[in-house]
């Protein structure tokens, strides 16, 4: 009679337990289970149309509040047009971007560095000159090829002052690339090895020899835009043969504050953060690229290079600045956009950089 009990008592509570079941599952709960489960497939394989959603969203909130200028501890020596129809088309002789690197010293610069490379010979040198123009006199050739070449004079100037040479990545192979040991490295690890996280690149255009082995740093000012063409995200390490390089912005901050090196922080998901010194701090994503908080375009960060050569150049913008040399002219092809601006100078990506790090505003 008891067992008889039990089974009773078990059949009639099989349908209550039933349709708590069905109700758990009902059409609506199945339909947000369902949804649930999309949401989490969209965010673990991250497609273009979410990611793009995603940043354009980024650049409605940057338009809507840009970063004000709080500081300008950058000046832009700009081989603006101006300059180009004065002292003539590029490339200029080496012998007065050295002129125009040692004025910037006199007037107290801290750091200067170059958003362009210097990657073959002066052609304007006296020796290159005894090599291309023909009919001149053996005395005048044997005379010419005893001066020094132009690019021996502004190494002479790297090697007294504080000079960043910049260097360009790209994302193809170059063909007869000049392969040579790389250059010096300033980058320590905290944690993980990063490189299975900062962008590999096959090609490096560097600069020449002379130049190369007395510069205090060397930085990438390459910059690779959004799909959409926007510059967004500016990588502060790049990879070059199994080797970890610094970003421009990054190796100026660096040789401005007397540091050896930089120090990554990393965790097996990739890359948090990178610091310059205490206070200096980039937080950045995986891949190790950082988000500034773009300003304007700020017109008073700016001074012509004809004017620092002919020394009228407002020196209170250049005493305990940090100078990159770059250039806003259309025909030099160095003209980008941000979230705040259509065309800007690319010099002035980098300039957001630094700005982001000194406010600490990102």
């Amino acid at each position: 009679m008891a067992l008889g009990n039990k089974n009773k008592e078990k059949s009639k509570k099989s349908p209550a337990k039933k349709g708590m079941l069905r109700k758990f599952f009902s059409g609506t709960r199945f339909i947000g289970f369902l949804v649930l489960l999309s949401l989490v497939a969209i965010r673990f394989f991250d497609p273009y149309p979410v990611q793009l959603l995603r940043v354009k969203t980024f650049d409605l909130y940057q338009r809507a509040m840009p970063r004000v200028v709080e500081s300008r501890p950058v000046t832009i020596v700009d081989l603006d047009e101006e300059s180009l129809a004065e002292l003539g088309q590029w490339p200029w002789p080496r012998t007065l971007i050295a002129d125009m690197v040692a004025n910037l010293f006199k007037m107290g610069a801290g750091v200067v560095a170059f958003d362009i490379a210097f990657p073959e010979p002066d052609r304007l040198s006296p020796n290159k000159i005894a090599d291309n123009v023909s009919g001149i006199d053996a005395a005048l050739e044997e005379t010419l090829r005893k001066l020094p070449s132009n690019d021996d004079y502004f190494a002479n100037i790297i090697r007294q002052t504080r000079v960043v040479l910049g260097q360009a990545g790209f994302n193809r192979v170059i063909e007869n690339q000049d392969i040579r040991p790389p250059v010096k490295k300033s980058v320590a690890f905290v944690g993980e090895k990063p490189h299975n996280f900062v962008p590999k690149l096959p090609s490096l255009v560097r600069n020449v020899p002379e130049l190369e082995s007395v510069a205090a740093g060397h930085g990438f000012f390459s910059l690779f835009p959004e799909p959409d063409g926007i510059v967004r995200r500016v990588p502060t390490l790049f990879q070059f043969e199994d080797d970890i390089y610094t970003g421009l912005s990054i190796e100026m901050l660096r040789v401005a504050t007397g540091r050896k090196t930089v120090v990554v922080k990393t965790t097996p998901q990739g890359i948090e953060q990178v610091g310059i010194s205490k206070g200096l701090v980039l937080p950045t994503d995986k891949k190790g690229r950082v988000w500034p908080y773009f300003s304007k375009q700020d017109n008073e960060k700016y001074v012509s290079a004809r004017h620092v050569l002919d020394g009228t150049v407002d020196q209170e913008k250049i005493r305990g600045k940090l100078i990159i040399v770059g250039t806003s002219a259309v025909g030099l092809l160095d003209i980008r956009s941000t979230p705040v601006v259509e065309r800007i100078p690319g010099v002035e990506v980098h300039t957001n950089v630094i700005e982001s790090v000194v406010d600490n505003k990102f």
